[in-house]
């Protein structure tokens, strides 16, 4: 029985999901019964982040977790030091590639051809994925000789289709955003989403093999922590984490059709608003905020920045089409009339 179809996930198994919509990792945060499971700790290394990145089709999960929470993280520009900012300048290769700073982020506008090897990859075998993983490796960036690579046959034929469409499409237009942002509290919000009856998770009081719903008003005095023996995510009496045990609710788990629904697979349409966040009166906001910050005037390149810094997908041109509507400004540069200022932030 393949782990990811299992009727119930783990707590492991919800926030790797969750982090990164990943199958793979999903199987490998099960509980083995022939073994122990690997560690919370050690399931770290499974992330695919790095092979997407060398793929190229990196998708920004965690800016989906922030948009679809309605939290706000905290954004600012990229701004390497100097040293950095003339190496890059010397040889031609983005800062962001040469300094590596925590936080960093890098979303690139993805074709549809892109997508498609993503979803194609992600749903691979493990074995397909690391040669297609070596593949893209030896080959550089030079990736219009994969199709003739004669290791292409050893994939699946799917997977063999979404690589040709892949290499041989145009790249999509549109340079990276790269910022810098907050790593996303997963942990809290998935208690959040079980004190808010949207998740409901059932489990077992130690010693009792008989199943337990764990309702709100028991959330309320429980919290989500990695301990226990086998150093897993656990369920304790608050401040009540320890080394031993299984937790308060031990073996607790998630029906997987309820993880799905607040962790979907499949990305939110670019330019539209998972649930309803990142509308355009959201986007309106974040313009009236930043006015009121800056004496009633943004410039139109400037207020788009500051919209895309909190909602990294909103399309630049509609971010700038509501600078012009809050300010009355035709022109993108810093200059410009500053007309009604308390109507537009009211407005």
């Amino acid at each position: 029985m393949d782990p990811f179809l299992d009727l119930y996930w783990n707590l492991d198994q919800i926030v790797c999901w969750a982090e990164t919509r990943d199958p793979e990792i999903v199987r490998i945060a099960a509980i083995p019964k022939e073994c122990r499971p690997r560690t919370s700790l050690n399931l770290l290394p499974h992330y695919p982040h790095d092979a997407l990145r060398l793929l190229g089709v990196d998708r920004d999960v965690e800016g989906e977790l922030w948009a679809t929470s309605g939290l706000n993280p905290k954004v600012r520009e990229f701004v390497p030091p100097t040293g950095v900012r003339e190496i890059a300048e010397q040889t031609g290769r983005p800062a962001y590639e040469i300094f590596d700073e925590t936080g960093v982020f890098v979303v690139r506008p993805l074709s549809s051809a892109a997508s498609k090897f993503w979803r194609a990859w992600m749903y691979a075998s493990s074995s397909d994925r690391a040669k297609t993983t070596t593949l893209f490796s030896t080959r550089g960036d030079d990736r219009t000789r994969i199709v003739s690579d004669p290791q292409l046959t050893d994939l699946s034929s799917g997977l063999v289709d979404s690589i040709r469409t892949y290499v041989s499409a145009p790249e999509a237009h549109g340079p990276p955003h790269v910022f810098v942002r907050e790593a996303f509290p997963t942990v809290k919000y998935l208690e959040h989403l079980f004190r808010s009856a949207r998740l409901q998770a059932i489990g077992n009081l130690p010693g009792d093999p008989r199943a337990l719903a764990i309702n709100v008003s028991d959330w309320s005095g429980l919290e989500i922590d990695v301990g226990g023996n086998r150093g897993r995510m656990c369920v304790w009496r608050l401040g009540q984490t320890r080394a031993i045990g299984g937790g308060d609710f031990e073996n607790v788990r998630v029906e997987r059709n309820q993880v799905l629904r607040e962790f979907p697979a499949e990305p939110p349409h670019e330019g539209t608003a998972p649930s309803g966040v990142a509308s355009d009166d959201d986007a309106r906001a974040v313009i009236r905020a930043a006015l009121d910050e800056q004496g009633g005037f943004i410039g139109q390149e400037n207020g788009a920045e500051i919209v895309r810094r909190k909602f990294p997908k909103f399309p630049k041109k509609r971010a700038m089409q509501f600078v012009r509507e809050l300010t009355g400004n035709d022109k993108p540069g810093p200059k410009g009339p500053r007309k009604n200022r308390a109507r537009n932030r009211a407005g």
